[in-house]
């Protein structure tokens, strides 16, 4: 009891964040030897940090990856999810992925379709697939194009935006260059995942980006995990507050 109302507390202001051991039966047994603590129901646990808003991580990995979409990024207004990406599976995976969270894939709205329609034929759809206007000319030009296209929309609230380095440094200070135009202008809560064939340029791009203040996760299920959970808090305390 002392723990749902001093976490109430808490995350009225601030989100909480909990990795706690034993979830299993056996699991529990360890860390009650181990610790000398008594053993506490996963369940009952897992309800309590519901109802006192407090996030419940279930990976190590996630301290160290979550807490930056909190701490660099403004709160989602709502549960609607934009994506653009290089690859339409991925944004498909993405989808599958967002449910988990209650995240929607909202559709565009008409202005925005037609507007990117008119940059490049067919890219006005609710995932928007960067795969088939990387042929044209003056590519990275039209890319940061469609990406503000997509920000403004106010339809989405959330946009996760799925990077690719390709195997050379070219692009790199292209994308840190519109990013950094991005800084202070987007109201819209922003995760990113950068892959590429060439680890040493995902981490010089994922560096920079976070330099300037965008998140960025080490795979798509993280990117997704992130924006899920910022919509939950966000959404928990308005209920809060009403």
């Amino acid at each position: 009891q002392r723990f749902l109302e001093i976490s109430k507390r808490v995350t009225a202001k601030k989100p909480v964040l909990i990795l706690k051991s034993g979830r299993t039966k056996e699991g529990a047994k360890v860390s009650a030897s181990h610790t000398g603590a008594l053993a506490v129901d996963d369940q009952i646990f897992s309800a309590a940090c519901k109802q006192a808003g407090v996030i419940r991580l279930e990976k190590f990995s996630e301290f160290f990856e979550l807490p930056k979409i909190f701490s660099i990024q403004p709160l989602p207004r709502g549960n609607r999810l934009g994506i653009v990406t290089f690859t339409g599976g991925v944004g498909v995976l993405a989808i599958d992925e967002s449910e988990k969270y209650g995240l929607s894939n909202a559709p565009l709205s008409s202005e925005t379709a037609t507007k990117l329609n008119a940059i490049f034929p067919g890219l006005g759809k609710t995932v928007v697939d960067l795969g088939p206007p990387m042929a044209v000319n003056n590519y990275m030009t039209t890319y940061f194009e469609i990406l503000k296209t997509v920000l403004t929309d106010n339809n989405i609230d959330s946009l996760l935006n799925i990077l690719w380095t390709g195997p050379f440094e070219e692009a790199i200070e292209e994308y840190l260059k519109f990013y950094g135009e991005l800084q202070g202008n987007s109201q819209k809560t922003i995760a990113t995942w950068v892959y590429g064939p060439r680890f040493p340029l995902i981490h010089k791009l994922s560096s920079g980006l976070e330099d300037l203040g965008f998140p960025v996760f080490s795979d798509l299920e993280m990117a997704i995990k992130a924006l899920g959970i910022a919509y939950q808090y966000s959404n928990w305390k308005k209920g809060e507050s009403s």
